[in-house]
């Protein structure tokens, strides 16, 4: 019962990141409508190189003109380069903009953190969060939800296609989609939390650099550099350890995912090869539909994939979100003078214990006065 209502809070702590991230993407949804559009098209011109193929091979099997099927086809292939070049730059801009927006947001925030706050964290750990999280989200968001329309598109487009011409051989791919999105979710929880535990361990590694790098006068002093190898072999086996947990359950999940695929076309061309076999298809209708069987097994593959991915991201957002809330500092005005100022001290008193350093001290300092301060 505990693990059930544990997946539920995960399940609402993940739809709150899901709003938190919304906030951050809201001034860029005219760029990401427009990379949107042009996923759309270039999913939907997919289909059309499939129809194409058909109507080729067809022309040609039947000893008729083919000009104008191929003039078509290098129009629609010059179309998918013009679309995939336009993706690829849109992308790129936009994941630069979407990230740097969000590390100045979490760079503000910790400029304003209270410092008792902050020094739970190390600076390596806060890096390693304004960093790669930040990368991890911003590559995230700008890969995934085009992505996740354009597959839909896609999907629609060639099931439709296919149901079209013979809707026994579409249902062959969808009926293993759920058995894909079921893989998906059983695995998504353990890369979430390999995620997380893999970030750790590299924010761990570039703190112990960090540190070593600031303090390399002293660890040379007391001829401390083997041991400060050994500390950083250490950290990188931990690192390396998480990332093979990782790896293995996606390349689970994926060689599932392949597994059901690859049964799917199999049974799909075998029952296209009895078709032709007995007549009542072409071979531009086989071909046809081989291409289509694809374009429908891939955007449920590409979406069982994504999940993994998604819940890297909202592991990511988790981190960043929680710098984001650390407690913020007061603002207040003071009102200072708009004039040169010195230090004055009246009456000031300080201990060790019991041991005063400074007792009942009075100093006053001019501005551009230069002071030393002796003891003994």
């Amino acid at each position: 019962m505990n693990k059930y209502i544990a997946y539920l809070k995960d399940w609402k702590t993940s739809l709150n990141l899901v709003f938190w991230l919304g906030e951050y993407t809201k001034p860029y949804a005219l760029h990401m409508v427009i990379l949107l559009i042009v996923n759309s098209l270039s999913a939907l011109v997919s289909v059309a190189v499939s129809l194409l193929i058909k109507r080729i091979i067809d022309d040609a099997t039947s000893n008729e003109n083919i000009t104008q099927s191929v003039s078509l086809y290098l129009a629609v292939a010059v179309a998918s380069l013009l679309f995939n070049a336009l993706t690829n730059v849109l992308s790129t801009m936009i994941n630069e903009n979407f990230s740097y927006s969000i590390r100045r947001q979490i760079y503000g925030s910790v400029m304003r953190t209270r410092i008792p706050a902050l020094s739970a964290l190390h600076s390596g750990d806060m890096l390693t969060r304004m960093t790669s999280d930040v990368n991890t989200v911003a590559g995230g968001i700008t890969e995934i939800i085009p992505s996740v329309l354009s597959l839909t598109v896609s999907f629609l487009a060639a099931f439709i296609t296919m149901a079209y011409f013979n809707w026994r051989l579409a249902l062959f791919p969808l009926i293993l989609g759920p058995i894909a999105g079921l893989i998906s979710i059983i695995t998504g929880r353990r890369v979430r939390k390999y995620q997380v535990k893999v970030q750790e361990s590299e924010s761990a590694y570039r703190s112990i650099m960090q540190e070593t790098l600031e303090n390399l006068v002293v660890i040379k002093s007391f001829d401390e550099e083997e041991h400060a190898e050994l500390h950083l072999d250490e950290l990188q086996s931990n690192r390396i350890f998480w990332i093979k947990k990782r790896l293995t359950v996606g390349t689970i999940s994926r060689a599932a995912l392949s597994g059901i695929f690859q049964l799917s076309f199999v049974a799909v061309f075998a029952y296209s090869a009895m078709q032709l076999s007995a007549g009542i298809i072409t071979v531009g209708m086989m071909m046809m539909f081989t291409s289509l069987v694809g374009q429908i097994q891939a955007p449920i593959s590409d979406l069982a994939l994504k999940i993994p991915k998604i819940i890297s991201v909202l592991a990511s957002a988790t981190r960043i979100r929680e710098m984001e809330r650390l407690p913020k500092e007061e603002k207040t005005t003071l009102g200072l003078p708009n004039q040169d100022m010195g230090i004055a001290l009246h009456h000031l008193s300080f201990s060790y214990g019991n041991e005063y350093i400074l007792k009942n001290a009075n100093l006053q300092i001019d501005s551009g006065k230069f002071v030393a301060l002796m003891g003994r």
